[in-house]
Parts: structure tokens; C-alpha cells; sequence
């Protein structure tokens, strides 16, 4: 029991662990085994679920095998096919306090859902070595800034972090809550654009489609864009 506590630690080397402990080498092969084990057993997709979430649980517990276990998390995180697998890795990756948790599951951002999305902010923003990662990844527009809670804006304004504050100011500016007219106004030009269907793709897919859905593409959370083809541009 004191040897799967002691895994929960950052950066847990099981090799140096059994040299101070003589008495317990007779079971390192074993342990080892069923350590190096849990990322086949996880990514498994003919195992019974509860066994690939037993397994999923075991994953970037040591140093050895740190980098290859949390991009396996991350990774079923993104393409799991149960919520219940997604979550047992989401879960175990919020427990690890390793940098780079926050640049696998960003890495990954553009495939989540919308709810799923939620649930890996609620993550990166649980610790503090995370945030600057994510702050970043918005700057550089993988993430949008419209997808941070207001609140959670709000709060990483006021941070403790000094150096926080200043990146959430930068990406979060308080006078960034135009009025409906002012939005209208700033994209009025747009109308008078000639359309180019391969651009509006592309413009829809980056800025749209988390939530919404057309021609197969993207998520149905808000309203169905399909109503609006035969509207002109002043609609």
C-alpha cells in the first residue's frame, strides 16, 4: 500500500524507491511488469472497459515511463469511446503535476467536444503551472479566448501569480464586451465581400463549428446555420 502511495508523488523513480528498500527487489520484475503493462492494457480496445480503466488509473505513476504514459492519457482522452474511460484518464492526469499534462491536452484541443472542452479547462486551470501554458495557446490562437468562462477571466486577472495576471490582461482586456451594435458595425464590411466558399470553410470550422453544426462538420450545441443559406447578408 505505501508503495502505490508513494507512486502518487511528482516524478516517483521506481528503481531508486527499491534500492532503499533491500526487502522488496524480489517483487520489482513483477511490479515493473505490471507498470510497463497498463498503457497496452489501456489502449486495449478488446478488454472490458473495467479493465482498461483499472489500467488507465496505473499510468504516469513513475519517471521511466512518464512521457509515453501521459500521452496515452491524453490521448484517450481525446479518442476514447466511452465517457467512462475518457473521464477515469482525464481523472488521472488532473493527479499529475508533470508540465506536460497541459501541453498534451492542448495539443489535442481542436478534436474535443464542446462539454469535453469544459472538462479540460476545469483541469489546466485547477493548477497554476498550467494556466501559462494555456494563456499561451490562446495567444497563438489554438485556443479562442471566447472559450474561457468570463469568470475564470475575471479570476485570472486577479491572480496571485504576477506573471499571470499580466498574460490574462494581455489576452482577456477588460473593455473586450462590445455592445451587439458595435459587433454588427465592426463586421458590416463582410456583406459587401465576394464569396469564396473554400475560405468559409476553413473561416467556419476554426471560429464555428465547436458549436455548431453544418454539412456534417462541427457540434449541435447552438442553432442549426443550415436555415440561414438562402438568407442575404443583411440577415
Amino acid at each position: 500500500a505505501s508503495l502505490i502511495m508513494r507512486t502518487d508523488d511528482d516524478y516517483f523513480s521506481l528503481h531508486a524507491y527499491l534500492s532503499e528498500k533491500p526487502e522488496m527487489r524480489s517483487m520489482a520484475s513483477r511490479l515493473w511488469q505490471s507498470l510497463t503493462n497498463a498503457s497496452k492494457l489501456a489502449t486495449d480496445s478488446s478488454l472490458p472497459e473495467p479493465e482498461r480503466e483499472a489500467a488507465t488509473r496505473l499510468l504516469g505513476r513513475v519517471s521511466e515511463s512518464m512521457a509515453m504514459d501521459l500521452r496515452t492519457l491524453a490521448d484517450l482522452v481525446s479518442r476514447a469511446t466511452t465517457s467512462r474511460l475518457r473521464s477515469a484518464a482525464l481523472t488521472t492526469l488532473s493527479r499529475n503535476r508533470n508540465p506536460q499534462v497541459a501541453t498534451e491536452l492542448l495539443t489535442n484541443w481542436k478534436t474535443y467536444s464542446p462539454a469535453l472542452r469544459g472538462d479540460v479547462l476545469g483541469v489546466l486551470l485547477n493548477r497554476e503551472q498550467w494556466i501559462a501554458p494555456l494563456l499561451a495557446a490562446i495567444k497563438q490562437g489554438a485556443v479562442q479566448s471566447s472559450e474561457i468562462p468570463l469568470a475564470e477571466r475575471q479570476r485570472l486577472r486577479q491572480h496571485p501569480n504576477a506573471v499571470i495576471r499580466q498574460l490574462a490582461a494581455a489576452q482577456f482586456p477588460t473593455g473586450d464586451t462590445a455592445g451587439r451594435a458595435e459587433v454588427l458595425r465592426k463586421f458590416q464590411g463582410a456583406v459587401t465581400l465576394k464569396c469564396d466558399a473554400t475560405k468559409g470553410a476553413e473561416m467556419f470550422a476554426h471560429f464555428c463549428a465547436s458549436c455548431h453544426a453544418f454539412r456534417g462538420q462541427g457540434f449541435e450545441v447552438g442553432p442549426n446555420l443550415a436555415a440561414l443559406r438562402d438568407k442575404d447578408g443583411d440577415y
